[in-house]
């Protein structure tokens, strides 16, 4: 059955995003080679390499949470994240696309709230490579 969430990745259909940007991440790789988990440097590897598949995915999706889902998907594993697909995350994660979506005033206080912080975040992030170059700039 369905759920919904004011977060961004605590509805079903947001883990179905996620559960399909890692299958495409990991698609040639075998799991069993780590029993504890993939590795976070290897997995942003793998999301370089796989990249161009994980753009076309979320595009094909036909969703705001699509693109919220991957800019969450590549903060977690410290991956690039280029001007454009972080001005798409932001475009699609607007609070006017979504302010009417919810009746209830809680509900859309809090997606108002992690909508907020998750842009705040996107508008912040730097790569973990730029991290540990030392570099605290983001290019534009």
């Amino acid at each position: 059955m369905p759920t919904w969430s004011n977060t961004i990745t605590g509805s079903s259909e947001a883990n179905r995003f996620d559960d399909q940007l890692i299958i495409i991440t990991l698609k040639n790789k075998e799991r069993k080679c780590y029993p504890e988990g993939v590795p976070t440097k290897v997995m942003r590897e793998l999301i370089e390499e796989n990249f161009g598949e994980l753009i076309e995915f979320t595009y094909k999706q036909n969703s705001r949470l699509a693109f919220q889902v991957l800019g969450i998907f590549l903060m977690r594993y410290g991956a690039k994240m280029p001007e454009g697909i972080k001005k798409d995350i932001l475009k699609y994660s607007r609070w006017e696309d979504e302010e009417d979506q919810l009746l209830n005033p809680l509900d859309k206080e809090d997606r108002f709230l992690y909508l907020t912080d998750f842009r705040d975040k996107i508008k912040n992030y730097i790569e973990v490579f730029n991290k540990i170059l030392g570099n605290s700039k983001q290019t534009n």
